[in-house]
């Protein structure tokens, strides 16, 4: 919701000027009527405006000018069901002039009487400034609810804006006021996100397409036919080009989700969220179906894979428990079976744990749940935790033991802690929650309305609130190396930090303090600067513990090279570096071995992720051959791919980069085309091709490139 009303300079004194009238107020003709709907509760118009030689002049009188009590029709019988109350009369005789000439406007009071016989707090009692109407109405307009508006413009949690409210005239704004008005404008208005919702689902998909088209989106109209039953289902997909490409920069780990009760038509929406290079959570991609079955989700998957041209390279995929969209995952990204990187399918520990109350509740299933609990929250080895769920299985009553192997014993790498432990990232989203966050706003004070809107309608609200989504993400981006927190004066070295990584970091030393008073015994650190705690296998920055050690011993956070080591970490990256990092970091290796830039760092770590992901594969399907035929069909594959990486890894660097200053830059950057044009010899182009190891020369054409 936007926020409160940008009310005018000095609007409480301008008030006051223009209720008093101790002397002429002369303004601007902008100014005043910037600030006449803050005043029109204070005066009525007393006869018609007057225009004489370029000079318009217009009377009003006090608002408060009525001499007799309202009296109501019917002489004294009741004719209404409603008591309406009346205000005692005051019969203010105060009269002000308004004189419009030249592009200025002169205000002054005329007649004997030189002021009011009542306040100005009694006109505002009495009667509410118009502009609360008016930002009633356009809030209303944008599709929030009457309470949340009522609720933002009365400033009800915020002092500082209750004061700016009071000063405009606002001291007696309530929600029946705001009511009245939207109720109105309602009347005059039919909600525009319901027109065309009575509609065929084939004229609001139609109506929908059009209108993301002429917004620059990317859109299409999908059908599968459904694997259950053969019958089809519809959808419809639509991405915005900008939020596409960070799904293709950063679909390494990707959050799905659904929700309902978006349409008229109930049709399901479906959201693909990543988080961005600054921490900031970002709506990819979205999927409206008729129906919550895996074969059109898959198919909408397939259609965002298309138009990210293969860039996508999805790793993790974070759904909640529902089967449809664990179907789907595998439907669309098939893994290393069609040339693919093999996708993990993880669950959300908060929809697990929800699942698992449910299906075993009671005192009977305790035992059961706390060993289940163990191996969603605490186990970090693949034993630990297949001892914990057999302790379940052993402890579980009779008619759930088989209940408790099938649905988590053989589904374990999909839910349980230690199919996480390997990865940062993985650690540090562990539930759906921002997805959940994204759908919660999509639905903030319009959920009810919502119900009623045509497809193009929702279409509308999920563009306007992405695009704030978006502005909170420019902010994170231009807050995210320019801002510091104020605590850093006392570690300057934290001041290195992107700002996101500092409020991380403070966090945790807060944290600290309140272990040293509770007098916690310190946890032992690695020689390295480690601890085993969670947040540190999450963000590989200091934890509490660090902070716990520094408040009692010193000396751990102080050196300038300790804060050197983590601020290496986003020396050229952000959050993106999480994506292929593990529970445990090396400088060394970030920095000596593979080097410094983090795109080359990333696309290394991917191409042996994906090697590794070949090998277990190649073992898994060799699991039922012979033990001879297995040791031999790995072997073979192993000396071939010892065979394609024989040159990488037997040239030395420094022998390579010794040879290539022998060789002037053209020779290095030009065909064999382009020097024979500039007067090379066969025989220099020849020790040039043996100098670079260049079979056939660099030619232009096609075949040789290929070659």
């Amino acid at each position: 919701m936007s926020a409160l009303h940008n009310y005018p300079l000095n609007i409480g004194v301008v008030r006051q000027q223009l209720f008093s009238l101790e002397e002429t107020v002369t303004l601007t003709a902008a100014e005043f009527e910037a600030y006449w709907p803050h005043v029109d509760n204070l005066w009525k118009t007393r006869g018609q405006r007057r225009e004489e030689e370029g000079r318009q002049t217009e009377y009003f009188r006090c608002r408060l000018h009525s001499e007799e009590d309202h009296k109501p029709e019917g002489g004294g019988k009741r004719v209404r069901e409603r008591q309406k109350p009346s205000h005692t009369a005051i019969a203010c005789p105060f009269v002000m002039r308004v004189v419009r000439h030249a592009g200025n406007v002169s205000v002054n009071r005329v007649g004997k009487v030189l002021e009011h016989i009542h306040s100005l707090d009694d006109c505002d009692r009495f009667k509410r400034p118009s502009v609360f109407r008016v930002l009633a109405v356009r809030e209303v307009a944008n599709g929030y609810s009457v309470a949340v508006v009522a609720k933002n413009l009365r400033a009800v949690n915020h002092s500082e804006d209750r004061r700016k409210l009071f000063a405009a005239g606002g001291k007696w704004l309530t929600s029946k006021d705001v009511h009245n008005a939207c109720t109105t404008w309602k009347k005059q208005n039919p909600a525009s996100k319901q027109r065309g919702n009575n509609e065929t689902w084939q004229e609001q998909a139609l109506e929908a397409r059009i209108w993301l088209e002429k917004e620059g989106w990317k859109v299409e109209p999908i059908q599968a036919v459904r694997a259950c039953d053969r019958e089809l289902s519809d959808g419809l997909v639509f991405a915005d080009s900008k939020r596409l490409s960070t799904l293709c920069r950063r679909g390494h780990f990707v959050l799905m989700d659904s929700t309902h009760k978006t349409n008229k038509l109930r049709w399901f929406l479906y959201t693909l969220m990543v988080r961005d290079e600054h921490g900031s959570w970002i709506p990819g991609a979205h999927i409206l179906t008729a129906r919550e079955d895996s074969d059109i989700v898959a198919t909408g998957l397939k259609t965002i894979k298309r138009w990210c041209h293969n860039q996508w390279h999805l790793r993790y995929m974070l759904t909640d428990d529902s089967a449809g969209e664990q179907s789907a995952v595998r439907k669309a990204f098939p893994g290393l079976s069609a040339g693919e990187m093999e996708v993990s399918h993880l669950l959300c520990k908060v929809h697990s744990q929800r699942t698992l109350r449910k299906a075993l509740p009671g005192e009977a299933n305790q035992r059961c749940r706390e060993h289940l609990m163990a191996a969603l929250y605490n186990r970090k080895t693949k034993p630990g935790c297949e001892e914990s769920i057999q302790a379940a299985i052993n402890v579980a009553p009779r008619h759930q033991q088989s209940y408790v192997e099938k649905e988590w014993w053989e589904t374990r790498v999909e839910w349980a802690n230690y199919a996480r432990c390997h990865s940062a990232i993985l650690l540090q989203v562990p539930s759906t929650n921002p997805v959940e966050s994204w759908h919660a706003s999509l639905k903030l004070g319009v959920k009810k309305e919502m119900t009623q809107w045509s497809l193009l309608g929702s279409i509308e609200r999920l563009a306007n609130m992405a695009a704030q989504w978006d502005r909170k993400a420019e902010r994170s981006e231009a807050d995210f190396r320019s801002l510091h927190l104020s605590d850093t004066t006392f570690f300057p070295g934290m001041r290195k930090l992107p700002y996101p990584v500092q409020q991380l970091v403070l966090g945790q030393l807060q944290r600290g303090n309140e272990l040293l008073a509770e007098g916690a015994d310190p946890l032992p650190l690695g020689d390295e600067l480690e601890c085993d705690c969670l947040f540190f296998r999450q963000y590989q920055l200091p934890c509490a513990h660090m902070w716990q050690h520094e408040h009692t011993f010193g000396g751990v956070l102080e050196e300038e090279e300790v804060w050197d080591r983590f601020a290496f970490m986003f020396e050229d990256c952000g959050f993106e570096i999480y994506e292929g990092m593990g529970v445990t970091y090396s400088t060394k290796e970030l920095g000596e071995e593979i080097g410094a830039p983090a795109k080359r760092r990333l696309e290394v770590r991917e191409i042996c992720d994906s090697l590794l992901q070949r090998y277990y594969r190649l073992e898994e399907a060799a699991a039922e051959l012979s033990e001879q035929a297995r040791d031999s069909l790995i072997a073979r594959w192993i000396t071939h791919l010892g065979k394609v990486t024989g040159p990488v890894r037997t040239q030395g660097v420094q022998d390579l980069l010794g040879k290539l200053p022998e060789l002037p830059l053209k020779w290095l950057e030009g065909t064999d085309s382009q020097l024979r044009a500039e007067g090379a010899t066969e025989s220099q182009l020849g020790k040039r091709r043996r100098e670079l190891a260049i079979p056939g020369g660099w030619e232009d054409d096609d075949s040789e490139l290929e070659g």
